[in-house]
């Protein structure tokens, strides 16, 4: 519980007549956590964990946690940080204390254990009730080990420090609205760490990946240029829009309704009521949810980050394989961990599968998740090309998702002892012989199909780029490919598509990753 004591105005008293003014400055002297500190947190244990504040100008400050200790003095304007070292520190639970001149903050059940922020868009913010078994999963999800923090929706157009929320203790009724794949990723961490598991929730459905990101970072390349001229254009022409929006409304729901009404007559979608034009605080809106959301969290120090988003950026996903990179880049500035751990969820399938295989602009967003974890340091990729839908782009399965990513993360960032791969095969290498081409794949250990058929959804093209479905056979660590059209084969695509049906996995069940070794020219590059 934190007290704070203000003065009473009303009670200070001005002996005017005496030509004296008496005042204690402690008595003015106001120490404050920021609000990310509150009962019941989990705090990373690290060697320097940051905490903040504020206070009155030159006021010392005293923490105190288990055998942890520090001391501060406020800056000039108010703000106070110190370091904690928690490396060696058991993992409680501990009162958390505060102390200025004037009044002393107590928190209580504070826990030392691993703290990851999970954020992205609707299939990161997906409530385990909402999700296939969720609700029941939520009735046994009584785990005091891990704490929950959902920050809510804020998009501001200047950096915001203030917030609200508060750690929670993992419960049917707080795990129940928490992101369903965060959910099952901090319990599969716990699991296999036996270390208590802080799980920050920052996501928002609809979210391109620029709104995340700093302006520095969106000028950090002038192919991001387009995203912040186009942002400008909207809000010059969002007055006069929103308007004739206003004055045309009535207009607009009248033809709405008509069109809805002959949809159902006709079994067919509704089409989507007319709305606003987006305003200046819009999702759309570039660091919008940096700065409303991102900012108020940074620097509380993390294990790592969880990132589940890109369908909103689809139609650009070119260009994602540079904005994904300097959206990790920024963030790791922003934390000042420059070996911040970041694991990428890769999107899953979506859609009717297809009939001839063609470039489409999921499968080259997934390159661009591929190609970031593949060369950007200490980041990781989870693979779910079996974890879709064919008629929902968000999937109701988040347990797999969430407990691949677990397994990952406990296996190759903290080394937990799990046998099994935490991988699915990847590409490795490609070899032409005659009429046929040999992939060869690392995670390979018990190369199989899941339906015990053929390998599905390889293709392979000669010299002229014009790719033909390929008869496919598993031999040990590698799969053969042939096509009778194609006498010499010279590059190889798998589930190069939206909603592919590859059947490859490893004998840990883990799913192949999509992967292509042409450079033919993407379908939306130059889409910026």
């Amino acid at each position: 519980m934190i007290r704070r004591r203000f003065p009473d105005c009303g009670r200070v008293f001005l002996t005017i007549a005496a030509g004296l003014f008496i005042t204690a400055p402690s008595l003015f002297a106001t120490v404050a956590l920021h609000g990310i500190f509150s009962d019941h947190a989990v705090l990373q244990r690290a060697e320097r964990v940051p905490v903040w504040g504020t206070a009155a100008p030159g006021e010392k400050i005293s923490l105190r946690l288990g055998n942890a200790s520090a001391r501060a003095t406020a800056q000039a304007d108010g703000s106070w940080k110190a370091f904690l070292n928690l490396q060696t520190e058991k993992e409680g639970p501990f009162e958390f204390i505060v102390e200025g001149e004037g009044n002393k903050i107590t928190l209580t059940d504070i826990l030392i254990g691993e703290v990851w922020l999970c954020s992205g868009q609707s299939n990161m913010r997906f409530h385990l009730s909402k999700s296939a078994g969720g609700e029941e999963e939520a009735t046994r999800a009584a785990n005091p080990k891990i704490r929950l923090l959902s920050v809510g929706l804020n998009v501001a157009d200047q950096p915001v420090s203030r917030l609200r929320e508060k750690w929670t203790v993992c419960d049917p009724s707080t795990a129940a609205t928490f992101s369903a794949v965060g959910y099952y990723t901090g319990q599969t961490l716990h699991e296999n760490l036996n270390v208590p598991i802080g799980l920050i929730s920052i996501s928002w459905a609809g979210t391109v990946i620029e709104t995340w990101m700093s302006p520095q970072a969106l000028a950090s390349d002038p192919d991001f240029k387009p995203i912040t001229d186009r942002w400008a254009q909207k809000e010059a022409e969002y007055p006069q829009k929103k308007a004739e929006y206003d004055q045309n409304k009535d207009a607009l729901m009248a033809a709405w309704r008509q069109q809805a009404d002959e949809a159902k007559a006709k079994g067919l979608r509704e089409p989507f009521p007319p709305s606003p034009p987006a305003g200046p605080l819009s999702l759309a809106r570039p660091s919008g949810l940096y700065y409303g959301e991102i900012s108020p969290v940074a620097p509380y120090r993390l294990g790592g980050v969880l990132w589940y988003q890109g369908e909103q950026n689809v139609g650009r996903a070119f260009q994602y394989r540079k904005l994904l990179p300097a959206l990790i880049a920024d963030w790791r500035s922003l934390w000042n961990q420059s070996d911040l751990p970041f694991v990428i969820i890769q999107l899953p399938n979506f859609g009717k599968p297809e009939s001839q295989p063609r470039s489409n602009n999921f499968a080259e967003l997934r390159e661009g998740q591929a190609l970031t974890a593949s060369t950007v340091p200490h980041t990781a990729l989870v693979v779910t090309i079996d974890a879709g839908e064919e008629a929902d782009i968000h999937p109701k399965d988040k347990k797999t998702v969430g407990v691949r990513a677990g397994r990952l993360i406990a296996k190759e960032f903290y080394r937990a002892p799990i046998a099994e791969a935490v991988r699915g095969p990847t590409f490795a290498s490609a070899t032409v012989k005659g009429n046929s081409l040999r992939v060869r794949f690392d995670h390979a250990a018990g190369l199989k199909t899941r339906d015990g058929k053929p390998p599905a959804y390889f293709a392979i093209a000669g010299t002229d780029g014009r790719y033909v479905w390929a008869d496919a056979t598993i031999e040990g660590d590698t799969v053969v490919l042939k096509a009778a059209s194609v006498p010499v084969p010279a590059t190889v695509r798998y589930n190069w598509a939206t909603a592919p049906h590859g059947n490859l996995c490893n004998s840990a069940d883990l799913p192949a990753a999509p992967f292509r070794t042409d450079t033919l020219r993407a379908s939306t590059e130059g889409q910026n």
